[in-house]
């Protein structure tokens, strides 16, 4: 989840497709091969001991043999033994000549057993046996100086609900029963976690919200049909961009749905926009049928508020011979490129036709800009759709892409209140910043302010961190005049 404590900063950058988040490094290697010798006390539980007055404490030096291995001791027979983390049964003694070890092994259990009230403490009896190949591994990268004291992290834990999982975190606090230093687990958001391990195609079953489902599966359906459908997956399974998102119902193979994240620097940045499909039964003599999920909103010149999708490829427009459907060539992994590519682009603008003749003009320009404000906020309405309504199987994907995008998100519209073209935004920076000295207009920021408070409540009914905090933002921003 995005850190609450502080806005990113916008620097400028060369290319509107440059990344500049940073990427998570993972944790170096443990190697097990060096094993350095240190010393601990050993430590007597005097709750062992019928006679408390025995009690002492006794340097010793603990070498790589005796790791998975515990100290037991038992002051009033002078005796110490090392018990086999697999099991109690195998005894080496310190105190006892090897002639003599035969003959006591018989009374070993005799001469170290202790009351029921006597003995070791469940926590760290537990600790040493459960997580000793954890602790091995984290001391085994330690050089520690004798007598050092060092700190243990709890690498186990178990969240306290459903909605979170545990990864490994910093320790603070100190675990009962012991005297070695744990704390709590770190934990992430279920729901994020679900969300980063989405699969980018998978098969599901329940097509009841999809926009065709009522349309039924033709029964003349050739053979050659099914096939082609069943290579279209695998097309997509394989070579599906980043952020497209597919899902298939095994039960109706005529149906597809998907969802296109808004790309950087375009006016459709952090959005979420779903596309349902159906494959007539005349595939692929005839292209498929693609039905955008608009909630109302003429988003794009080829994104109508009724969901039609208007594309060459679909033959829903015009254009060239090659711009239009191919059957021996064309996939529906070619169409949801091209609306990813060609429809949600930088300067939708210019798609309207007639409009393209005037881009690098200032009167196309100034036009493409306020096409691009209007745009944003039909997004960010877009959004607060998706998440009131998110489409099937695709519920767990929305909430926790916007738990985990929420803050960035706000972050870009405080940048647009603050003057920022809409569309020059990247991850890390601006895209051309005032290249033709361009500003948003107040109009823009008017609304943007009203926009920006549904917003947050929304991201607050998911239950997404660090957004109360732009409500300020939004108010300053509602009474720009």
């Amino acid at each position: 989840m995005e850190s609450a404590t502080a806005f990113p900063q916008y620097i400028a950058l060369n290319s509107k497709f440059s990344d500049g988040g940073s990427k998570e490094v993972p944790p170096p290697a443990m190697d097990r091969s060096s094993k350095s010798k240190f010393e601990v006390p050993e430590i007597i539980d005097v709750d062992m001991l019928e006679d408390g007055d025995d009690a002492s404490l006794m340097d010793s030096e603990v070498d790589g043999s005796a790791k998975g291995k515990k100290v037991l001791s038992n002051s009033s027979v002078g005796v110490c033994g090392l018990a086999d983390e697999e099991s109690g049964d195998n005894m080496a003694t310190s105190n006892v000549g090897g002639e003599e070890l035969e003959d006591y092994a018989d009374d070993f259990s005799s001469s170290l057993y202790f009351g029921e009230d006597e003995w070791m403490d469940s926590d760290y009896d537990g600790m040493i046996y459960d997580d000793n190949d954890h602790l091995e591994a984290h001391f085994d990268n330690m050089e520690l100086p004798p007598g050092v004291e060092a700190p243990v992290p709890w690498f186990r834990g178990s969240p306290k609900n459903d909605t979170q999982i545990p990864v490994k975190g910093p320790s603070t606090s100190t675990h009962s029963g012991s005297s070695l230093r744990t704390g709590p687990v770190k934990v992430v958001d279920k729901i994020v976690y679900k969300f980063d391990n989405f699969a980018k195609f998978d098969t599901v079953d329940d097509h009841s919200d999809h926009y065709y489902s009522t349309r039924k599966c033709s029964e003349v359906a050739s053979k050659n049909w099914a096939k082609r459908i069943q290579e279209e997956w695998k097309i997509l399974e394989k070579n599906l961009p980043a952020e497209v998102y597919v899902r298939v119902y095994e039960s109706r193979m005529d149906l597809l749905r998907a969802v296109i994240i808004g790309a950087e620097g375009t006016p459709y940045h952090d959005g979420l926009f779903f596309f349902d499909v159906y494959f007539p039964s005349k595939y692929p003599a005839i292209p498929p049928e693609v039905y955008y999920h608009s909630g109302g909103l003429r988003i794009n010149p080829n994104l109508y508020d009724s969901g039609k999708v208007c594309l060459s490829l679909l033959n829903t427009w015009s254009g060239s011979r090659k711009e239009k459907w191919i059957p021996d060539q064309s996939t529906a992994l070619q169409v949801l490129v091209s609306i990813q590519g060609l429809i949600l682009n930088a300067k939708p603008y210019f798609n309207e036709p007639g409009y393209e003749g005037e881009m690098g003009t200032k009167r196309g320009e100034d036009s493409s800009s306020a096409y691009n404000e209007n745009t944003f906020i039909y997004s960010l309405k877009t959004m607060i759709y998706s998440m009131q309504k998110p489409p099937k199987h695709f519920e767990d994907f929305v909430v926790g892409y916007f738990r985990k995008h929420a803050r960035y998100i706000l972050v870009s519209c405080v940048a647009y209140l603050n003057g920022a073209e809409v569309g020059c935004l990247v991850r890390g920076g601006v895209h051309d910043a005032d290249k033709d000295n361009r500003r948003c207009s107040e109009q823009f920021k008017e609304t943007l302010g009203q926009c920006i408070t549904r917003l947050v409540k929304t991201f607050m009914d998911i239950e997404a961190d660090g957004c109360q905090e732009f409500l300020a933002a939004a108010k300053k921003g509602s009474k720009t005049e």
